[in-house]
């Protein structure tokens, strides 16, 4: 069978989708948390909200059979695709060989590999599986992997944990790790019915825009990361029974921690949902310069 007559009558039908995958001998598998987006519009948005034109490298995160990558095309001097199914990888060059390169593979375990032979990416964007989409985040923005820019669709669970500030409870290590380094945008919901398959649960897009001036940066930024995992751990208890965990990683005495956490205006009697960002990192800053003393 040849490329369709016409990818984006292909990419928005349920049916045209189903056939298309029978024909090739490929179904979806759940285990990857396979789910194509099937409105052209909101397919549109997170192109135009990426920002591709004229950047030198695009990423795009699982790209199933292409839909975004129709869109994506041309943009970019250089559009790297990630996608996991053989079978999808195998569309993905038929149809877009000459204007894409591709990674085959969990992205989990290729995407460092990928930074360190083509260098960091301008953008990233995609349609993530619900499976890896907020490892993915947290394992590149870890590891100082940081775009300018990077717009996802995920579980809207998920972003509304991005997002969210002290006091909340659903404010997490996770929500930390995502506002360091970047200024966090809910652009809109995504019902069930935009999906093939449908998931059972809504999604949504977030949009990720790079702080201008880092809040932390080297040693700091380490025992940052260090910190909020330590804490967050055992959210409910107080902090000062929560410090010990962070105190070899850190390699830094407990009381020492202590004393940068009162200078930052944090008592030890808070629990970790209670602390802001901004105050993390004054005392992740406080305990890296005394470290350098």
């Amino acid at each position: 069978m040849h490329m369709p007559s016409s990818l984006e009558h292909l990419y928005s039908s349920p049916a045209l989708i189903r056939d298309f995958l029978h024909s090739r001998g490929l179904r979806l598998t759940k285990q990857f948390g396979q789910n194509f987006l099937i409105s052209p519009s909101k397919r549109r948005l997170i192109i135009d909200e990426a920002d591709l034109d004229g950047q030198n490298l695009s990423w795009e995160v699982g790209a199933g059979i292409g839909s975004m990558t129709f869109l994506a095309k041309g943009l970019s001097d250089t559009l790297v695709i990630f996608e996991l199914d053989h079978g999808f990888c195998r569309v993905l060059e038929e149809f877009f060989s000459s204007t894409m390169v591709l990674v085959e593979g969990d992205v989990l375990k290729t995407w460092n590999r990928t930074r360190e032979t083509r260098g960091m990416p301008d953008r990233i964007f995609g349609n993530l599986p619900y499976t890896v989409g907020s490892r993915f985040i947290g394992k590149i923005i870890e590891a100082g992997c940081l775009p300018e820019r990077m717009v996802f669709t995920l579980q809207k669970e998920v972003v509304e944990r991005m997002k969210a500030s002290e006091g909340s409870k659903i404010y997490s290590s996770f929500s930390l790790l995502c506002q360091l380094d970047y200024r966090i945008t809910h652009v809109c919901t995504i019902p069930p019915s935009d999906f093939f398959p449908k998931p059972e649960i809504d999604s949504a897009v977030v949009r990720m825009d790079r702080r201008e001036t880092p809040l932390l940066e080297g040693r700091a930024r380490n025992i940052f990361f260090i910190i909020i995992r330590a804490v967050f751990s055992s959210r409910r208890k107080m902090l000062r029974n929560t410090l010990a965990h962070a105190e070899s990683a850190a390699g830094c005495p407990k009381e020492l921690m202590a004393e940068a956490f009162r200078h930052a205006g944090i008592s030890e009697q808070q629990r970790p949902e209670q602390v802001s960002l901004e105050a993390f990192a004054d005392a992740s800053r406080r305990i890296a310069d005394s470290l350098q003393d």
